[in-house]
């Protein structure tokens, strides 16, 4: 009897025992399942910026091509400028050459004036 009495309290440890493993092991499978859940959420975050780098990305070279094409445009109207000033100046020396020649032909013309009413 006592053998029976032991049998059963060692089969009731033995269950109570049982029954804590299980509670453990769900408690244990329920974190794992919460920490699953984390990792699905953080690489969904992952792949979210992952999206929005390549887009940023995207739109700085959007923004150096255009940056090198305002340089260009910057340097091709610095090109312009200069070409613009020569011809100013090449119209400013012709304007005083063709100033300097009417003064000429003003000067000739009175000598012949002064020559003609000598003569006469």
């Amino acid at each position: 009897m006592k053998k029976i009495l032991a049998g059963n309290s060692i089969q009731k440890q033995l269950q109570t025992f049982i029954e804590e493993l299980k509670g453990a092991f769900e408690k244990i499978q329920e974190e794992c399942n919460k920490q699953d859940q984390k990792i699905s959420e953080l690489s969904a975050l992952v792949e979210k910026q992952g999206q929005e780098i390549e887009v940023q990305s995207r739109l700085l070279h959007t923004a150096f091509e255009r940056i090198t094409g305002l340089e260009d445009n910057v340097k091709e109207l610095k090109e312009d400028s200069e070409l613009f000033e020569r011809y100013a100046r090449t119209a400013i020396e012709n304007t005083k050459y063709q100033v300097r020649k009417l003064d000429v032909q003003n000067i000739l013309n009175e000598s012949k004036q002064e020559e003609k009413s000598v003569i006469l």
